[in-house]
């Protein structure tokens, strides 16, 4: 190998390495969202018990907390999908498997992406700064997830 292939190899193994520390990081944020997405469920059915009239902002708070609660679910099961194809030793295996999981996470990244408009409109009819911040902070953060959504590679 000349001192040209030799330096093109190496920096190509330090991207993909990179590449795949990076994944690992995001990947391991999953738990930190969970548990926001759970806080979020709470404070928004909080939001819609607090006494709000009934109304846009009173359904808008109640389907927050709906998009929240399926935010958590959707985040626990990618979790544990993506714990699982890493546990499974066998290349064969995984290769098996690889189809079933980036189905699944694929609908999650739509469903993540259909939040965040709904979030969005919902936004529109809030009024009270609380509430108003509170969902800025969960669209904000569905778009983390969606990020890393989308940089799940299984390899």
């Amino acid at each position: 190998m000349n001192h040209v292939s030799r330096s093109l190899f190496f920096v190509l193994l330090l991207v993909t390495i990179g590449s795949a520390q990076a994944q690992r990081s995001s990947i391991e944020r999953l738990p930190e969202l969970h548990t926001r997405f759970r806080n979020y469920h709470q404070d928004f059915l909080d939001f819609a018990q607090s006494g709000l009239t009934a109304g846009s902002e009173f359904d808008s708070a109640r389907e927050l907390a709906r998009s929240a609660d399926e935010t958590t679910v959707f985040l626990g099961s990618a979790e544990t999908l993506v714990d699982i194809y890493y546990a499974v030793s066998s290349k064969e295996d995984r290769d098996r498997i690889r189809p079933m999981i980036q189905r699944d996470l694929a609908f999650y990244r739509k469903r993540l992406d259909f939040s965040i408009k709904e979030t969005n409109l919902e936004l529109s009819y809030m009024k009270r700064p609380g509430v108003v911040a509170e969902a800025t902070r969960m669209r904000d953060d569905l778009r983390e997830a969606k990020n890393i959504f989308d940089s799940i590679e299984l390899r």
